[in-house]
């Protein structure tokens, strides 16, 4: 491990850590990852991000617009706990939760399925 040496001064301890072999070969997969994720073309990975982001933001409008005329509504499932006192309510959607936690976990892995 190469430490810092007050008197060798920084930029020789720099130019000793990027002699090191073991840490060039260890870099080496991170770049060939790195290359086959991110583009070169940042232009390209924009236009991507917009057009998934205004994908998302039109299956959640749709969503929130259509929520009222499904037979079973998110928040109102059955098992969901709600207790009404006489000044509070407690609410509780435990039932939604886990609806929406299976289908985001297949979302997820029908995402990662796919991109392989």
């Amino acid at each position: 491990m190469w430490t810092y040496v007050k008197d060798q001064g920084l930029a020789d301890t720099v130019s000793r850590l990027a002699s090191c072999p073991l840490l060039i070969r260890a870099s080496l997969p991170l770049c060939r990852i790195c290359s086959k994720i991110f583009s070169r073309d940042p232009l390209r990975e924009l236009g991507r991000a917009l057009l998934v982001l205004g994908g998302l933001l039109v299956a959640i409008g749709a969503l929130l617009y259509l929520g009222g005329k499904l037979p079973l509504r998110l928040g109102r499932l059955p098992g969901d706990i709600v207790h009404r006192g006489e000044h509070t309510t407690f609410y509780f959607p435990i039932v939604t939760c886990l609806v929406l936690s299976l289908v985001l976990f297949l979302l997820f892995w029908l995402f990662s399925h796919f991109r392989r």
